[in-house]
C-alpha cells in the first residue's frame, strides 16, 4: 500500500502534514478535517 505526504495549512496560518494511504484523496481529507490547533478549515499548500 502506498502513501502520499501533503503539506497543509489552515486559514489562521497553522501548518502541518497530511499522510494519505491508498485510495484516500487530499480533497476528501481537506473536506473532512479541521485544523488540530484551532479548528479552522485547512487547505493544501502548493508544491
Amino acid at each position: 500500500m502506498s502513501s502520499t505526504l501533503f503539506k497543509i495549512k489552515c486559514e489562521k496560518g497553522h501548518k502541518g502534514n497530511a499522510l494519505l494511504w491508498g485510495e484516500e484523496t487530499i480533497q476528501k481529507y481537506i473536506e473532512s478535517k479541521k485544523c488540530n490547533s484551532c479548528g479552522s478549515p485547512i487547505h493544501q499548500i502548493p508544491k
